[in-house]
């Protein structure tokens, strides 16, 4: 069962690739360029947890999360050729600290972090995760072992080049947020 799950999303991942465009090999290669964050605020119920989120590192029961870098990369640029939005990419390395075999970085990422740009008046605009650099494709479905830490990226398209994201980071369905991170991303 988990090989046919990895398989359909390996697939669609690929289907996903195929359809921006180029072969992998016009596409850069992504370094991890960043900024450091504009500001982070730690929920003051975890502020002396075991668990958290700060300085681009998130720490909860399943998985140590660290963001190694970020860049926004303009519609028609790189590996956003074909888009007509600007992406935000987020390099990231993913430590496993379960005693189980079943963390995948972009299983881990999507269930702790949230991305949202307040650009609408009236609701919470959650930005959809994308397609990460292409090298990172594979690598985001791969399982980690226990105490394994794997290196990934992630990608979402943004409604704004002007207004900041907010990278919003939980520790599970009955834990509190863990605090919250902004990246200024104009150009």
């Amino acid at each position: 069962m988990r090989k046919l799950m990895v398989f359909t999303l390996s697939a669609l991942l690929i289907g996903s690739l195929s359809a921006c465009g180029g072969p992998a090999e016009e596409q850069p290669v992504a370094s991890a360029p960043a900024s450091p964050p504009a500001s982070t605020q730690v929920s003051a119920a975890i502020e002396d947890s075991d668990y958290y989120f700060r300085d681009g590192v998130l720490v909860n029961p399943d998985v140590r999360i660290e963001i190694t870098g970020w860049q926004v990369v303009p519609a028609g640029q790189g590996y956003n050729e074909y888009g007509e939005k600007p992406l935000l990419v987020f390099w990231y390395d993913t430590t496993n600290l379960t005693d189980s075999d079943s963390v995948t970085p972009l299983t881990a990422w999507t269930h702790v972090f949230t991305a949202v740009q307040d650009t609408d008046p009236d609701r919470v605009n959650v930005l959809t995760p994308g397609v990460p650099p292409v090298e990172f494709a594979e690598i985001q479905l791969e399982y980690i072992k226990p105490g394994g830490t794997v290196s990934s990226a992630i990608s979402y398209q943004l409604d704004s080049d002007a207004v900041p994201v907010v990278l919003q980071a939980l520790s599970g369905i009955t834990i509190d947020g863990l605090g919250t991170q902004t990246f200024e991303i104009k150009q």
